[in-house]
């Protein structure tokens, strides 16, 4: 799993290098946050923490934590460029 966080982490941050759109490149930036901020869990605590963890009357949400979050949101964001388009910024 760190393996794959720093590889993914790297081929999006060069894919920001060579190809800098301003929408794409923050949804890239959130991915390798939440990608990197697991694998430094893993690396310093051998799994990742999750801590934020919802109850309502029975019913349980899965545990997460804000780096989760950040993939989420980076990977929804990601799909809404993908579904509307994106031109270059001059």
């Amino acid at each position: 799993m760190i393996a794959l966080g720093v590889g993914i982490s790297a081929a999006l941050t060069i894919s920001i290098v060579l190809h800098p759109l301003q929408k794409t490149a923050t949804s890239f930036a959130l991915l390798i946050g939440g990608a990197m901020s697991n694998v430094a869990d893993r690396l310093t605590r051998g799994a990742v923490v999750d801590w934020l963890d919802f109850y309502l009357m029975r019913w349980h949400w899965p545990a997460f934590n804000i780096a989760d979050m950040s993939i989420v949101v980076g990977a929804l964001l990601l799909c809404l460029h993908a579904h509307y388009g994106e031109q270059p910024t001059p």
